[in-house]
This record gives C-alpha cells, sequence and structure tokens, in this order.
C-alpha cells in the first residue's frame, strides 16, 4: 500500500472510532426519560430530575412509573385475598385460551369451555372488585372519594373518548 493511501485510511478509522465514542459519551450523559405524574391540573406532567431522584430514594420497593394506590391517609387501596385468588385464575384461564388458540388443529369444542369458565371467573372477580370498591368507599370522605374515583372516572372517560375517535384503517 502507498504511504498516501495508508493516511486515508487511517484517518477514516480515527473519524469512525471518534464518531463511536462520542455516540457513547452522548448516550451516557443523557438521562433516561422522566416517568410522568399526576398533577393537580389533571394532566400529566414529566418528573424534574430532583423530583425523580428523591422518588427514587424513597421508593420502597415499587417499579419507576408505578401508580401509588395509597389515599391522603397514607393507608393503600388493597384488594382482598379472595380478589388476588380471582385475578389468577382468570389471568391463567386467559393465558390457557391464548396457548389453546396458538394450537394448529383448532378444538373448538376445548375452545368454548375454556371461554365459558373465562367469563365465569370474570364475572366473579367483578363482583368481588365491586364488592372490595364498595367496602374502601365507606371508610372515605366525599372529599377522598371525589378525588380517588372522580380523577378514575375522568381517566376512563378520556380512554373512551381516545378510542371512540381513533380511525380504522382497513
Amino acid at each position: 500500500m502507498s504511504k498516501r493511501l495508508t493516511s486515508i485510511l487511517l484517518l477514516i478509522s480515527l473519524a469512525f472510532n471518534l464518531a463511536v465514542v462520542g455516540s457513547m459519551i452522548f448516550l451516557k450523559s443523557k438521562a433516561a426519560p422522566p416517568p410522568f405524574v399526576d398533577h393537580p391540573g389533571g394532566r400529566f406532567r414529566p418528573m424534574d430530575r430532583f423530583d425523580r431522584m428523591e422518588r427514587m430514594k424513597s421508593d420502597e420497593g415499587r417499579p419507576m412509573g408505578r401508580p401509588d394506590r395509597r389515599s391522603d391517609d397514607g393507608s393503600r387501596f388493597e384488594d382482598s385475598a379472595a380478589t388476588r385468588e380471582l385475578r389468577l385464575k382468570f389471568r391463567r384461564s386467559k393465558m390457557e385460551l391464548m396457548q389453546e388458540l396458538a394450537k394448529d388443529p383448532i378444538d373448538e369444542a376445548r375452545i368454548n369451555t375454556i371461554l365459558t369458565r373465562s367469563l365465569t371467573e370474570q364475572t366473579a372477580l367483578e363482583r368481588t372488585l365491586g364488592a372490595d370498591l364498595i367496602a374502601a368507599r365507606k371508610k372515605m370522605t366525599a372529599e377522598e372519594a371525589e378525588q380517588r374515583f372522580g380523577r378514575r372516572a375522568e381517566a376512563l372517560r378520556r380512554r373512551i373518548e381516545r378510542t371512540e375517535n381513533r380511525r380504522i384503517d382497513d
């Protein structure tokens, strides 16, 4: 190889290495996107860096971004043991349904049996969830109920509007 060709290849290699190192430095220095938190205006805003750091320090094992289900007095809304068991059974039946649908020869009788069982489990789950919510509501003041359930109702309304307004492309 000529000296000129070697110099050109060396410069290209150097430029490539600098680009890779620069990209790595840039990606390492860039912070992760902030989690979104609910704020009093009803809209979501990103946490600033200080709030995120404080939350990471004070987080008690909950994954980042998971909504805190604590009320203002610090008590948590917990599902009953029956609700947790029914939720687990319902999830298992959904998984079983998906596994059955994935099989090549479709066994419609088995799928219909799983669907019937899944619907029964879902109905029981909804009943116990409703009972848990009523029991939790009885322990709340009107302001707490408005804050917790009103916010949830507004979120559901927005979700319904989004789905209704979604354009379906065929």
